[in-house]
């Protein structure tokens, strides 16, 4: 027999050459992998005993906040209004990405005199929801008896009782009726 060939036949030894190295196991997931561990730990790498050392993510500033002015507000409801005409609005109140994307036109510019975050898409529809839930608050603040509507001041009108019988009534309407006695938009 010829000396490679004892090498063949003879159990793998324990060496400290980077030969070795090769011929362990890999343990974990494969290379390139984005599945993850099941117990959520970090898996040990075929070239280092220990494990990798968990980074520390450094907290994230806020990102500025798109602030809708009344203006802002009024030229969201005359494009909304004109691409209701079209059919760009959708069965459930949102509108199709057509109408929002004119929207997002319409109003570029606008956090240039303000100083806030440029109007996105996705800004726009959260923005149009909170208007939606403001409306629908008025709406059900109006089906009430004694309570009317000041063209005036464009807000809801009542007695001071039915603010408190409301307030205690329904207290997810009081950080709503706050608002609406101090300062309320005029889009409605």
């Amino acid at each position: 027999m010829t000396q490679s060939e004892d090498k063949e036949n003879q159990p793998i030894e324990a060496s400290t050459t980077d030969d070795a190295a090769p011929l362990q196991k890999k343990r974990g997931r494969p290379k390139g992998s984005k599945n993850k561990p099941k117990d959520g730990s970090k898996t040990k790498t075929p070239d280092t005993a220990t494990t990798v050392p968990e980074t520390v993510e450094k907290p994230k500033a806020p990102h500025p906040r798109a602030i809708y002015s009344d203006a802002n507000d009024k030229k969201l409801m005359e494009v909304f209004l004109e691409h209701k005409q079209e059919g760009n609005g959708t069965d459930n109140g949102g509108w199709k990405s057509k109408a929002i994307t004119a929207t997002v036109a319409a109003l570029a510019g606008s956090e240039l005199e303000s100083g806030d975050a440029p109007k996105s898409a996705t800004s726009i529809r959260d923005h149009w929801d909170h208007l939606k839930r403001d409306f629908n608050n008025i709406s059900t603040l109006l089906e009430k008896s004694g309570w009317g509507w000041d063209d005036e001041n464009q807000c809801v009108q009542a007695d001071d009782e039915q603010w408190e019988a409301l307030a205690q009534a329904r207290s997810h309407f009081i950080s709503f009726l706050c608002l609406l006695q101090v300062e309320f938009s005029p889009v409605f």
